[in-house]
């Protein structure tokens, strides 16, 4: 059973899985969790298969990172832990600019259209991921002008899933003097990712140090090879 096949089937009969059911929504939302990291890979086909067992009626159980999240969604703070984001998303006058629409046909139409071309994830970042369209605050901020006095200095992962690059790029050509240091990896965050038992990118990690400890950026923009060697 492919991935988006497990999710046709849930939209219709959510998948069961140590008493939690399991919506598409919320399966969707599992998957991109593991995506996020290439080192994850394992872990991401170790939940895919015991999802795709629970699917088939199959006794299953979760292993660690699966378990760890279903431990989650039942957790009372996880409402609390969402709470922050939706500020920031809900207070940044929507995306893509011009604000949030406020009629749930429009995140309906644009999920079912992306359906073809991204089974598994477009409707999840299609949908209505916050409540920014019924937010009944308004910013107490004017909208941010982009622009810069200093030099900055940027790190992204080529393959981030949360973060497209072709933003970083754009972003790097408005900030006049900036740095762009690209790591080319899968991953959402390149500094010290050894501090959370990922694969450093140790080309990044000097580049960063250097620029904090000495106000210095990099010579030019640098591209970190998985192996943590510039070029």
């Amino acid at each position: 059973m492919r991935g988006s096949a497990l999710l046709d089937g849930a939209e219709q009969h959510p998948v069961t899985v140590s008493g939690v059911r399991l919506d598409a929504p919320l399966l969707r939302l599992i998957l991109r969790q593991f995506v996020q990291h290439e080192e994850h890979d394992p872990a991401l086909a170790a939940t895919v298969r015991d999802l795709v067992d629970a699917a088939a009626g199959r006794p299953v159980e979760p292993g660690p990172e699966l378990a760890a999240l279903l431990e989650l969604l039942a957790s009372p703070e996880l409402a609390d832990s969402m709470l922050g984001g939706a500020l920031f998303m809900c207070g940044d006058r929507g995306w893509p600019a011009g604000g949030w629409p406020k009629d749930p046909e429009t995140y309906w139409r644009n999920m079912e259209r992306s359906r073809a071309a991204q089974p598994v994830f477009g409707p999840l970042v299609n949908g209505m991921m916050a409540p920014c369209a019924f937010w009944t605050s308004t910013s107490r901020e004017p909208a941010t002008v982009v622009g810069n006095a200093v030099p900055v200095l940027m790190l992204q992962a080529r393959y981030d899933n949360n973060v497209p690059y072709e933003g970083a790029l754009a972003l790097h050509r408005r900030l006049t003097g900036s740095r762009l240091v690209t790591a080319d990896v899968r991953a959402h965050g390149v500094f010290g990712r050894g501090l959370d038992g990922l694969t450093p990118v140790p080309c990044a990690d000097r580049a960063v140090v250097g620029y904090l400890r000495d106000g210095v950026l990099p010579a030019a923009d640098l591209t970190c090879r998985r192996a943590g060697e510039a070029r």
